[in-house]
């Protein structure tokens, strides 16, 4: 049984510390990432821990016990601030002040260091019994503080509103759906470590050590299964989600710069051009002929009377894209639209994904995810919270 609870615990720290290092080298420099790394951390640095103590049984890691429970002690306040983080709001000034407690604690327990060697070993044998009352009592402090304050900020997500006209609505929304969830699976996971703890202490008059070593580990990995699966569903936590660059037709063409034109090239062929990509817009937008599915490049310049060669050209020059890259811009712009629009709240997202233009689910969640960072259900989830 040890042996099993070792490679428990071992892999327990082993993937935690494989998704601290992927949130701490990304590049987007988000505050969100650096807070749910540190919230990580505490786990991982209690699975240490426990380990060296319960297992390994080093001795002279035993102030570890005080000193790393008064660590735990930040994750509250850590959490309130990633929630603020992922809001795009600042901590207040007064947030340092929640961080005394844990400063405390792991300031006494160093005095753990300078105890002579009769008493460390009387200490340590009472922290492996489960009878040092101090450790004991740490214990349930940090539980309780942690809970309280996952309660705290379920609160403050309740309070935030989000107004519709922020330009970043449906990024925010996600994310706040995203902070909502994994504050939820904090509490519950809390609630399991508590009952874990107490139901020993109500059996036999005291905590028992699998509650550290066994039910920990198992709620650490939970919370890392959760994070690694929401990554799938949205990247709001690893990525900074901005509005996709998929804009109506004409302001793109705005905003792309012309290609220099080769000197050989007449007045005459650019004036051609210019008129094709005018009549491009109109065919586009008041048709919206990028909805039929069975749109190509040779049906669109047949239709326009011209060239594909010619079309795929003006399309590159003026807009800065492929015919499909344009093509699919549009589409998900639309998808964008119709998933915002109360009218079709009732319908399916596949039917909006038809309503769009794309003949198949699979393509219509691959693209808009590829342009938005998310699928088109998690867009959805995220405007009806």
């Amino acid at each position: 049984m040890e042996q099993y609870i070792l490679y428990l615990n071992l892999f327990v720290i082993f993937n935690l510390s494989l998704l601290i290092a992927s949130l701490l080298l990304k590049k987007n420099r988000q505050k969100s990432n650096y807070f749910l790394a540190l919230l990580i951390l505490i786990n991982l640095s209690t699975a240490i821990n426990n380990l060296s103590i319960f297992y390994f049984h080093f001795e002279g890691l035993m102030f570890l016990q005080i000193s790393s429970g008064g660590f735990n002690l930040i994750y509250g306040p850590v959490l309130l601030a990633l929630v603020a983080y992922m809001h795009e709001k600042e901590v207040p000034k007064s947030w340092k002040w929640h961080l005394l407690p844990a400063l405390g604690f792991f300031l006494y327990g160093l005095h753990y260091l300078f105890l002579s060697e009769e008493m460390k070993k009387h200490n340590f044998q009472q922290i492996l019994n489960s009878e040092h009352l101090l450790v004991n009592i740490l214990n349930f402090i940090i539980l309780i503080h942690a809970i309280v304050y996952m309660f705290i900020a379920k609160r403050q997500l309740k309070r935030w509103k989000i107004e519709k006209d922020n330009t970043s609505f449906w990024v925010l929304q996600l994310k706040h759906q995203w902070a909502t969830d994994f504050v939820n699976y904090q509490i519950v996971a809390a609630l399991v470590m508590l009952i874990a703890y107490v139901i020993p202490i109500v059996l036999f008059s005291k905590p028992a050590i699998f509650c550290d070593i066994v039910v920990g580990p198992c709620v650490s990995l939970s919370i890392y299964s959760f994070i690694v699966f929401k990554n799938f569903q949205f990247n709001a936590v690893y990525e900074r989600v901005s509005n996709p660059p998929v804009l109506p037709i004409i302001e793109t063409a705005k905003k792309v710069q012309s290609v220099t034109l080769y000197s050989e090239q007449t007045e005459k062929v650019q004036q051609q051009q210019n008129e094709l990509k005018e009549r491009l817009e109109i065919h586009l937008i008041e048709s919206k002929s990028y909805a039929n599915p069975a749109i190509s490049l040779h049906k669109l310049a047949e239709e326009l009377t011209t060239s594909p060669n010619v079309l795929s050209q003006t399309i590159n020059q003026h807009f800065g894209v492929s015919f499909f890259e344009l093509i699919n811009n549009l589409r998900v712009e639309e998808a964008k639209n119709l998933l915002l629009s109360e009218k079709h709240q009732h319908l399916k997202v596949e039917a909006i994904g038809e309503m769009a233009g794309f003949n198949s689910r699979s393509t219509f969640f691959a693209v808009f995810k590829k342009l938005t960072g998310i699928t088109p259900t998690a867009f959805k989830n995220a405007l009806n919270v």
